[in-house]
C-alpha cells in the first residue's frame, strides 16, 4: 500500500503536472474574478484543452481549475 502511495505522489509531483495544476489555479482565479463566469463554465472551457494531454495531467488541470 505504501508503494502505491509513493508511486501516485511521484506521478503527481512531476513538473508537467505541477505546471498544469498552477495553470488551472491561475485560470480558475481569473474565471472567479470575471463577473458572470462560474466554476462550472470554467471547467467547460478547459475541457477541450485537455484532449491533448495525458490523463493524469488533464485531471490535474481540471482539479486546479
Amino acid at each position: 500500500m505504501l508503494t502505491e502511495l509513493f508511486s501516485a505522489l511521484d506521478m503527481l509531483l512531476s513538473v508537467q503536472n505541477l505546471v498544469a495544476i498552477f495553470a488551472g489555479v491561475a485560470f480558475g482565479v481569473f474565471m472567479g474574478a470575471v463577473p458572470g463566469l462560474t466554476g462550472t463554465m470554467g471547467i467547460a472551457l478547459v475541457i477541450p484543452l485537455t484532449y491533448a494531454f495525458e490523463p493524469i495531467t488533464a485531471f490535474a488541470l481540471l482539479l486546479g481549475t
